[in-house]
């Protein structure tokens, strides 16, 4: 069988950051600088978002009407169409989708119910926004076109209490027409449970959660970058990378039985990304460290063979971190730049800060390469509030990143920044290298990018009104820019 990835202030001090739902929170060490104090925004001078895309380069894309829906990612296909991947819902329910756009952002009405498809994993009437996790986070293409939607959902929709929280990492593959693949899973379903999550105090551990998804090289299928339970008597979780094959099933010659867990390692870890590189699989994500009384959070690079060994001569033993960077360091997504790494995420450096968006660099050999930005780091912060980097692409000598960043403390927007190759600004986008859009609510959102074939195009997905609340009309969001 075969197997189956705008304005700102930019300062530049080594400072990450991670969510404000798990480790905002952490106080760094005394002798790490905080952020400066930014500026008011500045006009934007240089180039905007496409205008020939949608209307001033945005497509709102709402699936449902009245519920929720959100991309997390976004992808070119084979046929040259678009492919955004997320959640939309039926009253509280979550369910995996995928819409399908031409390059204008018109829905493809061919594909799925008029240009969405969807499969709820694990139907749930839960009005608990808690237990609603059933979602894509993101999408790869089979060698036949199959695309696949990645992500997670619940264990048991039935469960009460606190193992409603338990999730299984789940693969949901569509063919042309938008329909589940016969031939994969079940129905098109294929559901991975690898352990039980459980209570730690007041916390829930261990859950299972599929994260990043890249298809394997000659058709053989695909991997999924994910994490796992430590074990019943631990409060951490498992990096793990998944083999599969093209029908939905663990493949026996990855790893050991179709699993890699990266484990005996006493660290939280949380998976986002991973992808191909050569003859080497290549994950990206963050974990947090606790050293006696002080806890940081690091960003984190794996690298493996194809078959799902760790490559021992990438940095210590097939894992590359950096501890400098002083509290709380995220990664959510990495491009590769010659031979080396580009990643974004975001983070501070003590607790009194607001998080910023960071992008830096290491090295082929896992080292972190002080030669990028200003001394290996170039730091966005908007107006002395939370900015955060969710995706990158790399095009030509242009490093693209895309998150949101806050113009105030109660009203977010999508956020782009293009900087040049060794991580400085490019003041012909936008106000001196990034791009504000303001999507229509206090809660905007860019969560995934894609690069078209023509190597200029990049396409934007994200959301609109951002709330915990799962029944309130979030809205699904595209983008375009043209670089020059």
């Amino acid at each position: 069988m075969n197997r189956l990835v705008i304005s700102a202030l930019i300062t530049s001090t080594l400072v990450l950051s991670a969510c404000a739902d798990d480790d905002d929170d952490l106080v760094a060490s005394p002798s790490k600088p905080s952020a400066a104090t930014p500026s008011a925004t500045p006009t934007p001078t240089g180039a905007l978002l496409d205008s020939a895309f949608g209307t001033a380069g945005i497509v709102k894309a709402a699936l449902v009407s009245g519920g929720k829906d959100r991309f997390n990612a976004v992808a070119v296909g084979k046929d040259g169409k678009i492919y955004a991947a997320g959640l939309t819902s039926e009253g509280p329910d979550q369910k995996i989708a995928v819409a399908r756009f031409s390059t204008d952002g018109a829905k493809d009405t061919s594909f799925g119910d008029g240009g969405v498809a969807s499969v709820n994993v694990s139907p749930n009437s839960s009005t608990d926004p808690t237990a609603q996790i059933e979602q894509a986070r993101s999408l790869v293409f089979l060698e036949d076109g199959t695309v696949v939607a990645v992500g997670v959902a619940e264990h048991d929709a039935t469960a009460e209490g606190a193992a409603a929280k338990d999730s299984d990492i789940v693969a949901v593959a569509f063919d042309s027409a938008g329909k589940p693949k016969s031939g994969f899973g079940t129905d098109g379903v294929a559901r991975f449970d690898l352990g039980t999550g459980h209570l730690d105090g007041e916390d829930f551990v261990g859950a299972d959660q599929g994260w990043g998804s890249a298809a394997l090289p000659d058709g053989d299928g695909l991997v999924i970058f994910g994490t796992t339970t430590a074990g019943a008597d631990r409060a951490d979780g498992d990096f793990v990378l998944l083999g599969v094959d093209d029908d939905g099933k663990l493949d026996d010659d990855f790893g050991d039985d179709g699993v890699l867990k990266v484990g005996d390692r006493p660290q939280v870890d949380n998976a986002r990304h991973v992808q191909v590189v050569g003859d080497k699989l290549v994950a990206t994500g963050y974990s947090r460290y606790t050293d006696g009384d002080k806890t940081t959070v690091r960003p984190v690079l794996i690298r493996a063979s194809l078959d799902g060994e760790l490559d021992k001569t990438f940095d210590d033993d097939g894992i590359a971190t950096y501890d400098g960077l002083g509290a709380v360091a995220e990664s959510y997504q990495f491009g590769v730049q010659g031979d080396k790494y580009v990643l974004t995420g975001y983070g501070k450096a003590n607790d009194a800060d607001k998080v910023d968006l960071i992008a830096y660099r290491f090295n082929n050999d896992g080292e972190f390469d002080t030669t990028f930005g200003d001394n290996g780091v170039t730091r966005i912060d908007i107006t002395g509030e939370d900015d955060r980097g969710r995706n990158l692409v790399v095009a030509g000598d242009k490093i693209v990143y895309v998150g949101s960043g806050k113009v105030d403390g109660s009203n977010q927007e999508a956020m782009v920044v293009v900087l040049d190759k060794d991580g400085k600004r490019d003041a012909a986008y936008g106000a001196d290298g990034v791009i504000l859009t303001d999507l229509g609510t206090p809660g905007d959102a860019w969560f995934g990018a894609a690069l078209a074939p023509d190597g200029k195009t990049i396409y934007l997905a994200g959301y609109t009104n951002i709330s915990n609340d799962s029944v309130t009309a979030d809205d699904a969001v595209l983008g375009r820019l043209t670089l020059s």
